[in-house]
């Protein structure tokens, strides 16, 4: 099977995550994905793109690679740090981001770049 990508860039505003996810689930759906994994993918997309929109710096980027049993979403944007999946109670509020893409992908972790970071989760789907 040939790979497949996408790759869009996304304003640093609020309603980049909205934009995010409908660019993803038209791909997606042009991809012929399960609802099931459809799911999992717009949630993770909306936390990574929100993280980068309030935690990063510069261009946000957004890239959707199917590649045989796997699609890995990478978001991402010119700033530095770390990312880290912070722990949280049951009346936490924020810092959820990361521990959910962890609990939906099959992986996730970050890249650093000349130009900032990605961060990226990969999802198991039927190839």
């Amino acid at each position: 099977m040939r790979a497949f990508e996408v790759a869009t860039s996304l304003p640093r505003a609020a309603e980049a995550a909205g934009l995010a996810r409908a660019f993803t689930a038209k791909t997606l759906a042009a991809w012929g994905m399960a609802d099931e994994v459809t799911d999992d993918i717009l949630l993770a997309c909306s936390e990574l793109v929100t993280n980068a929109v309030e935690h990063g710096a510069g261009m946000v980027t957004l890239v959707l690679r199917h590649d045989g049993p796997l699609v890995e979403l990478r978001v991402g944007d010119e700033g530095g740090g770390t990312p880290e999946a912070h722990p949280f109670g049951p009346r936490s509020v924020r810092s959820r981001g990361l521990a959910i893409v962890q609990a939906l992908s099959a992986e996730w972790g970050w890249s650093p770049g000349e130009d900032g970071k990605s961060v990226w989760a990969r999802f198991q789907v039927s190839s």
